[in-house]
């Protein structure tokens, strides 16, 4: 039987990469997925934020990394920017023709990192991970599952949405208000 390839990271020590891989891949699949418009889509962000992880594990304190909540809210958190990148990027060159992806992402990136710190404690809701839930998501327009995700389920501080989706503090309640009247409907409640 073949031996995982461990790579030294930095002040954590050796790390089997592959294992990470797979104990983590699942999760930030489902994450990405309440995002992007497609499987496909889901795929790529998670894999570049996979990526994006690998890139920064080595640099990471081992005291952050001993930590498995504060890991998976951060490799949570490079799957959302990548899934934010790709979604708002595609809206412009929709609205606008514009190629410029790099200013865009790296303003969502900045807004994302700056304001960390105001995040409000992380809750994994075991429920959005079923399928049916997910699938429900899904089927919100694409700003009301953007709010929905980011302010509800991701916990995201109103201000940061608000700064990310370029839209009033009222739209974005009211997008909110308006996915959890359709949930309302589509669970019969």
């Amino acid at each position: 039987m073949a031996t995982a390839k461990k790579e030294w990271a930095g002040g954590v020590g050796w790390i089997d990469y592959r294992h990470f891989y797979e104990r983590h891949y699942g999760y930030l699949l489902r994450v990405a997925y309440r995002y992007c418009e497609t499987y496909e889509d889901a795929v790529e962000v998670t894999q570049q934020g996979m990526l994006t992880v690998f890139r920064e594990l080595k640099q990471m304190s081992i005291e952050y990394l001993s930590d498995e909540n504060w890991v998976l809210d951060w490799m949570k958190q490079q799957v959302i920017v990548r899934c934010l990148e790709k979604s708002f990027v595609a809206a412009a060159r929709a609205i606008d023709g514009s190629t410029a992806d790099d200013a865009a992402g790296n303003s969502i990136r900045s807004q994302v990192a700056i304001r960390q710190d105001e995040r409000l404690p992380i809750e994994d809701l075991d429920a959005l991970n079923d399928r049916h839930l997910i699938e429900l998501l899904r089927r919100l327009p694409r700003n009301h599952r953007m709010a929905y995700n980011l302010i509800v389920i991701d916990r995201y501080p109103m201000k940061m949405v608000t700064g990310l989706m370029s839209i009033d503090r009222g739209t974005a309640s009211a997008l909110v208000s308006a996915a959890r009247e359709q949930f309302r409907k589509w669970l019969g409640s």
